[in-house]
This record gives C-alpha cells, structure tokens and sequence, in this order.
C-alpha cells in the first residue's frame, strides 16, 4: 500500500484543515455580524431575508419546473425530472415573479394614502405587567374611536416598544418610515402608592405644525389605584386625544375647511382632557378665533381671542399678548369699528417697543396705516405706512417691506402720484417678481398716466402667474379698455 498521500507532518495536517477552518470562522463572523445587524436595524434584516427566502423560492421553482433527464427508454429524450410537482412548481414560478410587482403597487398605494393624511403613529409603552394594564392597548383604542369619522386621520400601531435609551433618535426615524405626523412614545412605572406616565411626542411635521416642538413631553402622575382601575389610562388616552384633535384641527385650517377645523378645536377644548404641560390653551383659543374671523363670525372670534389675551396675561407672555392683541384689532377693523382697531392695535405696538420687537411693530404700523386708509385719512396712513417701511429694512424682514411698499403705492395711486407709484410698485417686485397683484397695480398706475405698452405688459404678466380668477377678470378687463384681446 502506498502511503505517500497522507499527511506526514504538522504543516500537511494545517493543510488538509484550513478550508474547514476557515468556513468555521466565516460562519461566526457571518452569524455576529447578522446580530448586529438585527439589534441596529431590523428592518433591514427583515427585507432582506424576505429577498433570500424569495430568491430561494424562484430557484427551487424553476428548478422544479424545467430540469430535465434522460429518459430511461430514450437516452437521447429528456423528460421533466419531477413530472408530478411540475405543473405545480410552474404556477409558483409565476406567482412568484409577480410577487414583487403586487407588493410595490401596495407600498406606493399605502405611501400615495399616507402622505395625504395626518399619520399618528403609537409604539408600545413599556412598563411593568403591560398585559394587565393595557396603556398602549387604551391609548390606540380611544384614539381610534374618537377619530372616527375623521377620513383624513391614521392611527397606526408601531407594535413594538421605544426605550428611553432609544430615545427621541430612533423614535423619529420609526415615524419618518411610516410618513408619521406625530410619533408617541414613552414608558410608565409604578411604586406601592403612585403611578408614573411619561408621554414623548415627535413633531415630524416640520413647517406644518410649528406650535409643536420637535418634541415635547409631560409626565402625570397619580395614585396607583388610579392605574389599577384604569382611571389613568383613560386621562392619558383623553389628553393626547386632544392633542390630535388639535393638529388635525390645524390641517383642516391650513386646507381652508374652517368648518371642520372649528369643530376639532371645540372637542379639544372640552373641560378637563388637555394636557397643560405642552401647548398652551391660549394658543388653541387664538386658532378657533382665526378660524372664527375667516368664518365671518366676528363677535366668537372677539371672545376667543379675548380668552386668549386672559391666558396670555396671566402667565406673563407679552408676545403672545402682542399677537392677540393684533388678531383682536383685525377683527373690529373688519367690524368697521376703527376706534376700537386703532385702541387695540397701539397697545400691541407698546408691547413690540417694550420688548424689543421691531419686526412685530412694523407689521402692526403697517396695520394702523390700514385702518386711517379706510378712514379716507390718507396723510396719516402715509405716515405710518413710511415707518413701517423703515423698521422693515432695518430688521430686513423682506416680507413686511414688500407690504409696507405695496401700501404705499396704493395710497399714491388714491392720491394721485402715479410716477411715485409705479417707482415703489417696481421695488416690490424686485423683491418678489411673480407677485401678480403687485404686476396688477403697476399695470394700472402706467395706464393712468396713458402709457399703454407698460401697462398692457404688465397686465399680460398677471395673466401669466394668477390662478385667481377675479384677478385674471381684472387683468382682462384692463386690456380690453386698451384694445387689447387677453
């Protein structure tokens, strides 16, 4: 027998074994690195063992389906290697290729759904005994039914739970996957006597929802009992109800569907559910109050703001004071009652003086201006319009100056200064050039003073960036009386 072939020495052995070895080695590696993975994002390992496990599938499939051999009667014929399951491995193959196609109509039809609704997405609150005392369970069945009805709002359960450690991070990117609006998160603990709750609430909706923080939190805490008894699970479910009924409240407004958005601020204001350690209710008040005022229901929207004013005083707030202060003022100046305007509008720019804020007083200038306008007291409206302007370019707030120049002009065409007009209209729209109304204006000022090519330039300009219809009928009515077809 020859014994040349087997290993004689140590380094023959370590080179019949490396492969094993090495695979050993490979697969711990492969098997910590999955875990890993796994603790840092299993979503991730989830989508990506569904791709091998389907992979696997369509292979095993096709297989199955059209691997052939030769025929025990016939070598030169090859038959199918497994006639029995083919016809059925054949329809799996097609099932499966079509499997992808069929989840991603369903991803980009649930991602087309959620992207136009106010997604409200609840992780499990973590605790003691969860399964006794159902926080997570309480909060997602109250808010679904006091949402219902409401086509425009998803509550959408996260079924796991988002740690402390976790944190406000991971919180945040759950929401983003879901095109969560509002993310709520948190934990509870209890001791012999007491029962504590903490609430996290993630602010995904960005400029939407300014209100909001990025992210807020409040705790309650009661007598155990209370939790024992579920008593505190309704208060916690009760308060971040309001608190949903705010937001879409707030989308309802921003939608112009005043309404609705009345009717949620009114639920959220009901006695005893809103929770004070977040936002508070003077800034509720003021928005049911805009929402109010929008309505043409002056004498609610004077008492809301007026609630509003109360709050903002008693706590101490001046520039929330300041700012009902103006709403208060826009409301009587839409009245008519100019007086009562101008009274409220003076004291909101000695509170802007007080605390230093020039670009609030510049806006409320701007607002008294508007009220003398009215008044046919044009020297005066003038007069505050040109301080408005120059607190404007100080604080080079864009915005008010493009107000105070647009008020201006008005007052110049009223008073017939058309050159001075169309200088100030073209500075507008140097600092907005697709304003149409502003095109508008200019348009009219140059047709005053018989300089037909300007004007009917500018009123084809409004033609070209208005949507609005009566300003289009405006424009087109101009050029008409230049003989002009639109």
């Amino acid at each position: 027998m020859n014994d040349s072939s087997k290993p004689t020495g140590l380094l023959d052995r370590l080179k019949s074994w490396w492969q094993p070895v090495i695979f050993f080695i490979s697969a711990v590696t492969a098997v910590v690195q999955f875990l890993k993975l796994w603790r840092g994002d299993r979503a991730i390992v989830t989508w990506v063992t569904a791709a091998l496990g389907w992979l696997a599938l369509v292979v095993l499939s096709g297989y199955v389906a059209w691997w052939r051999v030769p025929s025990p009667f016939d070598a030169k014929r090859h038959i199918p290697a497994y006639p029995r399951w083919r016809r059925f491995a054949l329809a799996g193959f097609v099932l499966l290729l079509l499997t992808p196609a069929a989840a991603g109509y369903a991803l980009y039809w649930q991602d087309q759904t959620l992207s136009s609704k106010v997604v409200i997405m609840v992780a499990d609150f973590t605790g003691p005994e969860p399964e006794q005392y159902r926080l997570t369970e309480q909060v997602l069945v109250q808010l679904r039914e006091a949402l219902t009805g409401y086509d425009d709002t998803v509550v959408v359960a996260l079924g796991q739970p988002i740690t402390e450690q976790e944190g406000s991070a991971v919180a945040r990117e759950e929401g983003r996957r879901y095109r969560a609006d509002l993310v709520l998160w948190g934990w509870y603990a209890r001791t012999e006597s007491d029962a504590l709750v903490t609430v996290h609430v993630e602010n995904l909706s960005g400029p939407d929802l300014l209100i909001l923080e990025e992210h807020e939190a409040y705790q309650m805490q009661a007598p155990v009992a209370e939790l024992e008894s579920f008593q505190l699970q309704h208060r916690v479910s009760g308060e971040m109800r309001a608190l949903i009924l705010l937001v879409t409240g707030l989308a309802r407004y921003e939608a112009r569907d005043l309404r609705e958005a009345t009717q949620r601020f009114t639920e959220a204001l009901a006695p005893g559910v809103w929770p004070d350690g977040m936002i508070g209710l003077e800034i509720l008040y003021s928005y049911r109050g805009a929402a109010y005022l929008y309505r043409g229901e002056y004498e609610r929207a004077v008492a809301d703001y007026q609630l509003a004013l109360s709050i903002s005083q008693e706590v101490g707030d001046r520039t929330g004071e300041k700012m009902t202060l103006n709403s208060i003022g826009l409301v009587y100046h839409a009245l008519g009652d100019h007086e009562q305007a101008l009274e409220y509008y003076r004291q909101a720019v000695a509170i802007s003086r007080e605390i230093g804020d020039r670009a609030g007083e510049a806006t409320t200038l701007n607002s008294i201006g508007l009220v003398y306008h009215a008044l046919g007291d044009y020297e005066q409206a003038l007069e505050y319009y040109q301080q408005a302007l120059v607190l404007s370019q100080e604080t080079g707030d864009q915005h008010s100056e493009g107000a105070s120049l647009n008020n201006l002009g008005n007052i110049y065409i009223v008073l017939g200064d058309y050159e001075q007009a169309i200088a100030v209209f073209t500075e507008v729209l140097r600092l907005n050039p697709r304003s149409a109304q502003t095109y508008f204006s200019r348009g009219a000022a140059y047709h005053h003073i018989g300089q037909g090519e300007q004007a009917i330039a500018d009123f084809r300009r409004v033609l070209e960036l208005s949507d609005d219809p009566t300003l289009r009928q405006r424009a087109e009515g101009q050029l008409r009386e230049l003989n002009v077809e639109p």
